[in-house]
């Protein structure tokens, strides 16, 4: 069902589904809920209801994760 969405609206972006119940730390009774995690895994961002993905603010947010070198 997954592969079908995707595939129907040309999404070329990784998706990925669980083959079990998520951690703990991702526990929300929200939707929308969405985590960011930075590049060792962990949440940098956690965000709860709709937002504004354009802003500025979060954009570069975003881009400041992707340039922090790995450690």
């Amino acid at each position: 069902m997954v592969a079908k969405f995707v595939e129907k609206r040309g999404l070329t972006a990784p998706v990925y589904r669980l083959a079990q119940a998520p951690p703990d730390c991702f526990a929300s009774h929200s939707i929308p809920a969405t985590f960011i995690l930075d590049k060792k895994g962990m949440i940098a961002l956690r965000h709860i209801g709709a937002a504004n993905w354009d802003d500025d603010s979060l954009v570069t947010f975003v881009r400041g994760l992707a340039a922090i070198p790995e450690t």
